[in-house]
């Protein structure tokens, strides 16, 4: 069974941070199966081409307070009629270590990655509820799983998302709403583009400048290996965009590969996330096991 939604007809889709990347493949892979889509994005000019291509395009900041996030979703449920598809894809990341990153970019951080789109899902959430029916697609990524040095910050929120995610799809169910985390792995977007253009590393810097900079001399090393693994990745990731977004209308239709297999809860994509997860279950399971006699060590004396 596809998503809970009437396929018959041409859906309503709404997708956020879709000036490039994965949320602009979604939305031109929706448009050319003939759904009316809503792109939106803090500029509209930026979504010009979409908007060329067919789309609605609204200007939206997924970061405005959550009654801003509410008046937008009523705006736009009472101009289309409701949304069938909403699509959380919106996000960044932020990099640095954990003693390094400031309280404002922890806070931004997990604002972004976390705090809106659950109240942008909150906010589409009542009128799916009138309907029993709707799909909703959190954008996670293989980072709620592998957590790296200098990236914690980022690798964090998107686990909360997951955990969100997972507990909002358990609550809705019963509604005719489908959810599900999509978990991406490395696929060829602009995401490490910055990186791409480094200074000079921080093994360079002179005297007390990294101090001044708010970084640490100590964590140099870690900082420097996954900067150089977002270098070296950029450009060269395995994971298509335009094929992920043609994978998450087929999700919602039942079409294509997906075929019977149903609406999953969640979806790793990429043949790394997929060899990741592999590699990070079997590890969490060996782990389990090599511990099991100690762990269950802590439970009340059986009678």
């Amino acid at each position: 069974m596809p998503s809970a939604v009437d396929t018959s007809r041409a859906l309503t889709w709404l997708v956020t941070g879709c000036s490039t990347g994965i949320g602009k493949e979604i939305v031109l892979s929706a448009l050319s199966r003939g759904h009316r889509v809503i792109a939106t994005g803090r500029s509209a000019s930026r979504l010009s081409d979409l908007k060329a291509a067919g789309a609605e395009v609204h200007e939206f900041d997924p970061n405005a307070p959550p009654d801003k996030v509410t008046a937008f979703a009523n705006s736009i449920v009472e101009h289309y009629g409701g949304v069938d598809v909403l699509v959380n894809n919106a996000g960044y990341m932020q990099t640095g270590t954990i003693e390094e990153t400031t309280p404002e970019q922890l806070v931004q951080q997990y604002h972004t990655n976390v705090f809106a789109p659950i109240h942008l899902t909150k906010a589409f959430l009542p009128s799916m509820r009138a309907r029993r029916s709707g799909t909703v697609f959190m954008i996670g990524s293989i980072a709620a799983y592998q957590f790296l040095p200098a990236a914690g910050i980022y690798d964090s929120s998107k686990a909360a998302l997951k955990g969100l995610t997972h507990s909002l799809a358990a609550e809705v169910k019963h509604l005719g709403i489908s959810v599900c985390h999509i978990e991406p792995g490395l696929f060829r977007t602009a995401v490490f583009e910055s990186f791409s253009s480094k200074q000079p590393s921080s093994h360079e810097a002179k005297g007390h400048e990294q101090e001044e900079e708010g970084l640490i001399k100590d964590y140099a090393a870690v900082r420097e290996q996954t900067i150089g693994f977002f270098q070296s990745t950029h450009e060269n990731q395995p994971g298509d965009p335009a094929r992920l977004g043609k994978l998450l209308v087929d999700l919602v239709t039942g079409e294509g590969q997906v075929g019977a297999m149903g609406f999953p809860e969640a979806l790793s994509v990429g043949s790394d996330c997929v060899a990741i997860m592999q590699k990070l279950l079997k590890n969490d399971l060996q782990r389990v096991e090599a511990w099991k006699a100690i762990s269950e060590s802590t439970d009340f004396p059986k009678a």
